[in-house]
């Protein structure tokens, strides 16, 4: 077809092969891949300080300082006048923004699935970057299951240990996750075609 403002012929009415592959192709279009990827770097980082704060909650001994769940002292932010009270706060927030991010991974990671069932590229070697994220999110509720008991039960060492040990688990799958997204990301930037647009070409006399 032709460009009305300037009476020559779009490179881009039929574009060459290397572009249509481009575009079509969850191979050779990184974005889908490189999108999961920091959404779940963004979620691990959310991880990692959660795990902090809870180290630092569980050494100052402010786990019951407010004991009821969900609300604390009658509010979902209390008034905070000590240490201890901030960090159990801050805690319970980063918790409620963690299970945020991994549903939104999760979410991330269907989209992912879609976009490269849409071209051809979705096997069995990439069922992991859906696995890990759901393996996440269902260890993010336990989590929170195990959270609240110890509220209700005083810490007993009995939702205690569990308590750490999953919050480890969690940190090991979204590690897990980001290193393996991002080699995939890179792998499918390296592998994708660079386009080469075809030459303006002047309309006849």
């Amino acid at each position: 077809s032709w460009n009305r403002y300037d009476g020559t012929r779009s490179p881009w009415t039929n574009p060459p092969a290397q572009v249509r592959y481009c575009s079509t192709s969850g191979l050779s279009n990184p974005y889908s891949a490189f999108s999961l990827a920091w959404t779940a770097t963004a979620v691990a980082g959310l991880c990692f300080a959660q795990i902090l704060v809870g180290g630092h909650v569980t050494g100052i001994g402010a786990g019951l300082v407010y004991p009821t769940f969900p609300l604390m002292d009658g509010a979902l932010i209390p008034a905070i006048g000590t240490e201890r009270e901030a960090f159990h706060v801050a805690h319970r927030l980063l918790a409620y923004l963690l299970a945020g991010g991994a549903a939104y991974l999760v979410v991330a990671a269907l989209r992912h699935r879609r976009t490269m069932l849409a071209a051809g590229a979705w096997g069995h070697g990439q069922r992991w970057l859906l696995a890990l994220p759901l393996a996440t999110g269902l260890l993010v509720v336990v989590q929170i299951v195990l959270g609240v008991a110890n509220l209700y039960n005083g810490t007993s060492f009995l939702t205690v240990i569990p308590h750490l040990a999953v919050a480890s688990w969690i940190w090991a799958t979204l590690v897990l996750h980001v290193l393996l997204a991002h080699g995939q990301a890179a792998s499918r930037s390296a592998a994708a075609p660079t386009p080469s647009p075809t030459p303006r070409q002047e309309a006849p006399a």
